[in-house]
């Protein structure tokens, strides 16, 4: 038993004289033990006697809240008021004004506090008042309230809107006394947006912020709410509503693909900006970010994708192009593009394989069918370097490479092409296209009835040999009677066998190349037969 009543602590009475305080002590103690007895069988779980007091139930403290349970041990002469006291920081006294007194209708009270700031520590102990109003109080204890939403608040509209964005500015003015780990807005098309729908992250703490929307659509009504998030969870603010303008379309220009006097240019209207497109199309002309006051291509549609066709284009010449869309708003445009139509011939010169001065004529052969593409067997000689260009002249169209060749590719550019240092024939391929020059061993193959009757390209029974001692190229003992037909190929000459031919004309001799014609006239071979190409003279014989 007196162990057990170590756990509790006994309110004293204040008395005048020395001799009565003993006798109230030894009566109080005395009378402790009996409602001790009295109430351990009734209600075990009463922890707290006249000066000691504890939360009823630790789970009812809220941010703002909490209950407290007292109890008086001896009542002595009588008390007048009983209650808690509470306090910040200091032992807390009636005087403090922070009380809540209790009906005296029993030994055990409990009182409700409320009014708390969020997330603090605070002292407490019980009180009394006795038949003098002699305050008298129980042990010091301690509780503290839980944090609390944070607040968060939102303008009652944009401060900037277009048909795609917005701007709202919004404010955490207080944090529930615990770190704002996000704040925001929620948005929908429909009323009260919550963070199962679009969302966008401000950043996190107190404070100011505007929250900049992207990506909305022209024409269209949104709600949105202010969102901040703490420990404790998330707060909203009220729903505004705001609605989108109609704005202009947006288009892209996807890509233009030159010939020799027209292109073809695609578009796509990814877009309407709330409002129907009446007329889509291409721009263009030699100058850039062209406008429909210049040439204008409509196409005769509703798709969202399209392409035009432009026509009567000047060969060699570089022209730039937009898509366009218009709407109810105005015109929007894509992208500027640039392409170059292709030349309908290209010559060399250089040091590499003639000299500078263009006098020599050494042109590059045309593929069929593919006004990108150029090639031409040729003679380097041992150093120098060589341009090209549509014009034999310097007029600023000449090309060559820049940079350093990847499997003897280079890309196009303004430096002078390098020979291989070792003089003799080799192969030089321009793809326009692709803005790449190769410079290559010749592969120049025989194919058809001569050659065993097979029409596989690239054939290596059927290649021929390359005698740069004597300057030639040439095959030995054709297999089979037939007409010749031979062709070239190159890692960048990207076309069938037949629009990379060559043959040599019966009436002539001479070295002729299909480029934009039909088939080459019939040079009638007989078994046996060997074929000398001479590419420096362009004539051939047969021995």
């Amino acid at each position: 038993m007196y162990s057990t009543l170590s756990n509790y602590q006994t309110m004293y009475f204040k008395t005048n004289s020395m001799k009565n305080n003993i006798l109230i002590k030894i009566w109080a103690f005395a009378m402790s033990i009996v409602f001790f007895a009295l109430i351990s069988c009734e209600k075990d779980d009463m922890k707290t006697l006249a000066t000691q007091l504890e939360s009823w139930n630790a789970e009812e403290i809220t941010s703002t809240s909490v209950e407290l349970s007292g109890f008086v041990v001896a009542q002595g002469s009588g008390i007048t008021e009983q209650g808690v006291c509470w306090s910040i920081g200091t032992e807390p006294t009636i005087d403090d004004a922070n009380k809540v007194a209790d009906d005296i209708d029993g030994s055990v009270y409990w009182v409700t506090v409320s009014g708390l700031e969020h997330f603090t520590a605070y002292n407490y102990r019980a009180y009394a008042l006795d038949a003098n109003g002699s305050p008298l109080y129980g042990e010091v204890k301690e509780f503290k309230t839980l944090a609390h939403l944070s607040t968060v608040t939102i303008a009652d509209a944009p401060s900037v809107i277009t048909d795609v964005t917005a701007t709202i500015p919004c404010d955490v003015p207080y944090d529930g006394k615990a770190d704002v780990t996000a704040k925001g807005v929620c948005y929908s098309t429909e009323s009260n947006p919550t963070l199962d729908n679009e969302v966008l992250v401000s950043g996190e703490g107190m404070g100011e912020y505007n929250a900049e929307l992207t990506g909305l659509k022209a024409n269209t009504t949104y709600y949105v709410k202010a969102y901040s998030t703490n420990s404790v969870g998330t707060s909203f603010s009220k729903e505004i509503t705001f609605s989108t303008p109609i704005g202009v379309a947006t288009v892209n220009t996807v890509s233009a693909q030159a010939q020799a006097t027209s292109a073809t240019v695609e578009g796509e209207i990814t877009y309407d900006g709330g409002a129907a497109v009446t007329e889509r199309g291409v721009v263009y002309g030699t100058e850039e970010n062209p406008t429909i006051e210049d040439t204008k291509v409509v196409y005769d549609g509703s798709e969202s994708e399209f392409s035009v066709d432009l026509d009567g284009l000047e060969i060699s010449t570089t022209y730039h192009a937009r898509a366009y869309a218009i709407n109810s708003e105005g015109v929007a445009y894509g992208e500027d593009l640039t392409f170059s139509t292709y030349p309908t011939a290209l010559y060399m010169v250089g040091d590499g394989v003639s000299d500078w001065s263009w006098n020599i004529e050494i042109k590059m052969q045309a593929v069929h069918s593919h006004p990108e593409l150029f090639w031409r067997i040729v003679w380097m000689n041992e150093t120098g370097g060589f341009k090209m260009n549509s014009d034999r002249a310097w007029d600023g169209g000449e090309f060559g490479k820049t940079g350093d060749a990847v499997d003897g590719v280079y890309e196009k550019g303004g430096d002078n092409v390098p020979v291989p240092g070792t003089a003799g024939y080799y192969m030089v391929v321009v793809d326009l296209s692709k803005n790449t020059v190769e410079v290559t061993d010749v592969k120049l193959y025989g194919i058809g009835n001569a050659f065993g009757g097979a029409w596989a390209a690239n054939d290596p029974n059927y290649l021929f040999t390359i005698d740069n001692t004597n300057e030639v190229i040439r095959f030995n003992g054709v297999p089979d009677n037939g007409d010749l037909r031979m062709h070239v190929a190159a890692s960048t000459l990207n076309c069938d066998w037949w629009q990379a031919e060559v043959n040599i004309d019966p009436a002539t001799n001479e070295i002729v190349y299909r480029e934009g014609g039909g088939d080459p006239a019939a040079f009638p071979l007989i078994s046996g037969d060997d074929i000398v190409m001479n590419f420096k003279t362009g004539l051939a014989t047969i021995e």
